[in-house]
């Protein structure tokens, strides 16, 4: 079976370009390690080809498979200082993914604490309408 056979039984219109970016992934986000394949709205719909060095072209060495939520944080950063091999500034930009979610995860839990005392304040205040309208 050939290469084009597969990719028109695979049913996805695939660029050679972007079934060797998957498959030089291993078939996983690049900067977290979410594996793409392990259901399908992340194989269909939480991945994207993201350029690693902003605006220096569209070349093999320049693409990285990730999940949307790590593309959407690392958005259009340059990673190239210092040291610009592709491990390196793939290396630096998966330790500033991680350390915007350590944050995030941090941030929620303090969210979703003032989130409940609101719900409780709001539903005490309206147990105190309820109980004090005219009857």
């Amino acid at each position: 079976m050939t290469t084009e056979e597969i990719r028109k039984i695979l049913g996805k219109d695939w660029a050679m370009q972007t079934l060797d970016v998957w498959r030089r992934a291993g078939y996983q986000c690049e900067y977290c390690g979410k594996r793409m394949t392990e259901d399908p709205d992340a194989y269909y719909y939480d991945t994207q080809m993201d350029h690693i060095v902003p605006d220096m072209g569209n070349g093999f060495d320049n693409f990285a498979l990730a999940c949307k939520a790590c593309n959407f944080i690392k958005s259009d950063i340059n990673f190239a200082q210092g040291d610009s091999s592709r491990a390196s500034i793939i290396g630096r930009a998966s330790a500033y993914i991680k350390e915007k979610r350590d944050f995030n995860r941090t941030r929620l839990q303090a969210d979703l604490k003032l989130l409940r005392m609101l719900d409780d304040l709001e539903s005490t205040n309206s147990m105190l309408t309820t109980s004090s309208a005219p009857r």
